[in-house]
């Protein structure tokens, strides 16, 4: 915390505000994922938090909130999560690093022979976002779906997340 306090030149305050919409798609990254598939509708809002590293980076802060569905081994579940993403951004180049993690809830955990543990997941996520004009961004994503051991069965889900978002 010292470090990225000592670091940071200063925190900028901002008003909570929209920031994007848009739909991403999911297709399985490996193993127990095989199989599975997802899209979801989200809505991505400013925090009024972000950090100037130098003269060069900026760090912004978002909530993301999303509403989707997630198909396995013939079984549709719905999904809906939030959570905070952490925006790295490089002077005025069009490509941002994001990272971060959302409480999900799905209305089923058993996909045919595949058991997630339990309704409860978190989805955590890695990835690099292009601003193709002012208004409209492509993105990619790691993803992450884990119960984080909180149910018996974790098996994980992992995922290539690929979407386009209209940004205000």
């Amino acid at each position: 915390m010292c470090c990225v306090t000592g670091v940071a030149s200063r925190a900028a305050a901002q008003e909570f505000s929209l920031e994007s919409a848009g739909v991403r798609f999911g297709f399985p990254a490996k193993g127990a994922s095989d199989g599975f598939r997802s899209a979801e509708g989200f809505l991505d809002c400013n925090l009024p938090v972000s950090w100037q590293l130098g003269n060069n980076f900026l760090i912004k802060t978002r909530m993301d909130f999303t509403v989707g569905w997630l198909e396995g081994g013939g079984e549709d579940a719905a999904t809906a999560s939030v959570g905070p993403t952490f925006v790295l951004r490089y002077k005025d180049v069009p490509l941002s690093l994001e990272g971060g993690s959302s409480s999900t809830l799905l209305s089923r955990h058993e996909f045919g022979g595949q058991n997630l543990g339990g309704p409860f997941q978190f989805n955590t996520h890695i990835g690099l976002s292009w601003d193709m004009t002012r208004r409209w961004r492509l993105g990619y994503r790691y993803d992450h779906i884990s119960n984080a051991g909180i149910y018996r069965a974790n098996p994980g889900l992992n995922l290539h997340t690929f979407g386009m978002s209209y940004v205000f």
